[in-house]
């Protein structure tokens, strides 16, 4: 479990980065601040271990780790934590006196626990006595987050997080009249209450053994995936729901520097520039559309490249309605008729975002698809004479952009634009004219399209299954040798003879490393300007333009994050 986040991991694109805000109960907060409040004395029959200090505490006994995987790791704060490895689990010695019957039949069991990602099937917590009588668990982690056991877990405003360190809770006990249960609580929030006939068995199944317990055993081999451990406590005897949550508050993971950590955290995230996109914004310089802006040339084969259209659309039409805005000054020598183009492009973008966003539901397939394509369709029976309309598509997992631009009444414009010279770019149009780059008309443009085929359902009905339904045999050959003709009605190639000296469309380096989900909506961008009418040069300013405004969302980012790894400062220099 890689616990950094170097320069070569995809983790590091994630629009929704989690870190660990874990702060040590025991240390100083923030500087001026007070020390966090003393947690309670532990009852005289309880016992804990505590694996934040650098050490194994006693008692403990690691069992099945042959290949010696297990250890304690350095976390962000500088506390440790107990790597438990697939198929591991841990033994903790008690040697308590037993109540209710020969075993402990009421107790109390305290963990601090992190996850990497979800468990595909469960994650056993403990087994109540696994030398006598084995089973694949006492409690789990679903799927989903939830603590419970008999599909029973919980309401999903308590289930636990990935890849942060929460508190799980199981108490068992109550009369023998049958209203024992079982309960358990995540982060002090009440997860699940389980009331079972198995439960009212004195020394049963689920009573605890006086001499040790068994943390994430199970007999159930992928029940035990591996995760990390910080404290584990046992009390003979069931908690109340609010000893639970008053022993929460004083002695929970997320101390009372958590909290003002979180407040900040979220006064931050207020003010970056990717806000108004993401509950939790990162900082510009890791959003993948900054990384297929600046980083085409430096990416290939580290990782970090790859991504999809949506998300990039989104960050695009952000940054250049803001760039209209911010960056005037660059744009003094651009006419009155430029500006107004450049505007009417800003709009189609914030078009093309919403349908995006629509596009990314309609992805998962199904009926999503279906009513994805509805609205799609009258979109397109909508666009007026003269009006443009990006839309969003590709190949599997190969993006591409699709321009329609409505030239007359009866016929329509049709430009699929693809960037990635490994996957159907050459079909487009090469020039060896500036050696040794290849250089492509990244714009394929058909003319005279007839209304019928555009309105036709089933043509994006199967340009669109090329994506959805994702398969080996889908190829960019079934876009440019069956669906493209089928538009025009004649072969590609006496399509390409006829748009062969199109102002509009000019030669364009393709991409470098897996950029396609930003570098089409970048040349979509690039077309749309010049069959718009700028010049070569002003297309260029435009792109600059962009490019500028980046770099104040950088600027305006770095004011307000606490600090830099040396992966962001090696991402920010390559804008700067």
């Amino acid at each position: 479990m890689d616990h950094q986040k170097p320069f070569d991991k995809l983790d590091d694109l994630a629009g929704l980065r989690e870190e660990s805000l874990y702060v040590e109960d025991e240390g100083e907060g923030k500087e001026g601040g007070s020390k966090a409040p003393e947690p309670p004395p532990l009852p005289k029959d309880a016992k804990s271990w505590d694996f934040r200090h650098g050490k194994m505490p006693e008692e403990v006994m690691v069992i099945n780790d042959e290949a010696g995987e297990a250890h304690l790791e350095v976390q962000q704060d500088r506390s440790t934590a107990f790597v438990v490895p697939p198929k591991s689990y841990l033994k903790f010695d008690l040697k308590l006196p037993a109540n209710g019957g020969q075993h402990i039949n009421d107790y109390t069991l305290t963990m601090d626990v992190k996850i990497d990602s979800y468990p595909k099937e469960s994650i056993a917590l403990y087994q109540a006595n696994f030398a006598n009588k084995q089973t694949e668990g006492e409690a789990y982690i679903s799927k989903t987050g939830g603590v419970g056991i008999f599909g029973e877990y919980g309401v999903r405003e308590a289930w636990m997080k990935e890849k942060k360190w929460t508190r799980i809770v199981i108490t068992m006990g109550g009369g023998w009249g049958g209203s024992r249960q079982m309960t358990t609580y995540v982060n002090g929030k009440v997860c699940s209450t389980i009331n079972k006939g198995v439960f009212q068995t004195p020394d049963g199944r689920f009573a605890v053994s006086t001499d040790s317990i068994f943390l994430f055993a199970s007999t159930n081999e992928s029940f035990a995936p591996g995760l990390l451990i910080k404290y584990f406590e046992f009390r003979p005897h069931a908690m109340s729901t609010d000893a639970v949550k008053q022993s929460s508050q004083l002695n929970r993971i997320f101390s009372f520097w958590e909290i003002e950590k979180e407040q900040a955290e979220q006064k931050m995230f207020e003010h970056m520039s990717l806000q108004s996109l993401y509950k939790r914004p990162p900082p510009i310089w890791i959003h993948p559309a900054f990384l297929g802006e600046f980083g085409d040339a430096f990416l290939e084969g580290t990782g970090l490249d790859g991504g999809s259209v949506p998300p990039s659309l989104a960050v695009f039409s952000l940054t250049l309605d803001r760039a209209l805005q911010e960056q005037k000054s660059f744009l003094n020598d651009f006419e009155h008729a430029d500006l107004q183009h450049l505007d009417a492009i800003n709009e189609l973008f914030k078009d093309a975002k919403a349908l995006g966003r629509k596009f990314a539901l309609a992805v998962k397939g199904g009926a999503q698809l279906i009513h994805f394509l509805r609205g799609f369709t009258k979109q397109v029976k909508s666009i007026k004479e003269g009006e443009f309309m990006i839309i969003p598509g590709g190949v599997n997992d190969h993006s591409m952009m699709y321009i329609l631009e409505r030239v007359a009444a009866e016929s329509f414009r049709f430009v699929l634009v693809n960037t990635d010279p490994l996957r159907g770019l050459s079909y487009h149009p090469s020039s060896v004219h500036r050696p040794p780059k290849i250089m492509y008309k990244t714009c394929l443009a058909l003319d005279d399209v007839p209304m019928r085929r555009v309105y036709d359902d089933a043509f994006w009905a199967f340009l669109f299954k090329l994506v959805v339904y994702q398969a080996k045999q889908n190829t960019p050959e079934k876009i440019y040798d069956y669906l493209l003709p089928f538009l025009t009605g004649k072969p590609l190639e006496e399509s390409l003879v006829a748009i062969k000296d199109d102002p509009a469309i000019d030669w364009r380096s393709p991409q470098r490393g897996s950029t396609a989900y930003y570098r089409c909506v970048l040349d979509s961008f690039y077309y749309l300007l010049r069959r718009k009418g700028l010049s070569v040069t002003k297309a260029k300013q435009a792109g600059f333009v962009l490019r500028a405004q980046m770099v104040t969302l950088i600027d305006n980012d770095l004011r307000f994050v606490p600090s830099l790894s040396g992966s962001d400062i090696r991402l920010i220099k390559m804008a700067c």
